[in-house]
């Protein structure tokens, strides 16, 4: 993921909830990290806008989903 980029919530209902928000809804990402995890390695995070006042903070990378680009074909 890159920053800019669209994405869409794939994380549980219950993660949803948590962020306030519904599984499906799509954003854009404002930046993608790594934050080490001691002696069991790395874990990809993202900060994702969704919407004018929404942001999903430290949210992990396998939460979203790559929204296709117009022009781009799904999965590419």
């Amino acid at each position: 993921m890159r920053k800019g980029q669209r994405v869409r919530l794939r994380a549980s209902a219950q993660a949803a909830r948590d962020w306030g928000v519904s599984v499906g809804v799509e954003g854009a990402v404002l930046c993608e990290y790594n934050i080490r995890a001691g002696l069991s390695g790395s874990r990809a995070c993202v900060d994702v806008r969704i919407g004018p006042e929404t942001v999903i903070w430290g949210a992990p990378s396998r939460a979203f989903e790559v929204v296709a680009e117009p022009g781009q074909p799904r999965g590419a």
